[in-house]
């Protein structure tokens, strides 16, 4: 073998665990669809109907693309009562029972029971259609 197979096999095997990073938190999230975090009820205010759709962002203070999206959460919480912001540091144990692996994540829960985990940054428009369902 030259030095040329083996960079490549060190190159492929680098991007087959990139993948797998990649898919492992999407695979994990799949699994919490239409279960019904009990934490999340703690975390409501009086004007918040828990069997409506609502948004649970989930955030981290050292996230850099958080930044991005918490002034558009932050906006839309001062104006509607299906938005709920979580700061993982402090709400731990809701993240993992959520199996949310990284931040900025969505979980658009619908009658109190998890529809769907959305990871990444979103837009304004992409998180309103979220919110509609």
């Amino acid at each position: 073998m030259d030095v040329n197979h083996i960079l490549l096999g060190i190159l492929g095997l680098f991007m087959a665990l990139f993948f797998m990073m990649q898919l492992i938190p999407l695979l994990l999230v799949r699994g919490v669809k239409g279960k019904q975090p009990r934490e999340i009820r703690d975390l409501l205010n009086d004007r918040q109907d828990p069997t409506a759709r609502m948004l649970f962002y989930f955030w981290s203070p050292g996230c850099g693309m958080c930044r991005s999206v918490t002034p558009v959460i932050d906006e839309l919480i001062q104006t509607r009562d299906d938005v709920v912001s979580i700061d993982i540091t402090q709400h731990l144990e809701l993240a993992r029972a959520c199996r949310i692996m990284g931040t900025p994540a969505f979980a658009i829960l619908d009658h109190g029971v998890i529809d769907s985990i959305v990871l990444g940054a979103r837009t304004r428009p992409q998180i309103m259609r979220m919110l509609e369902g």
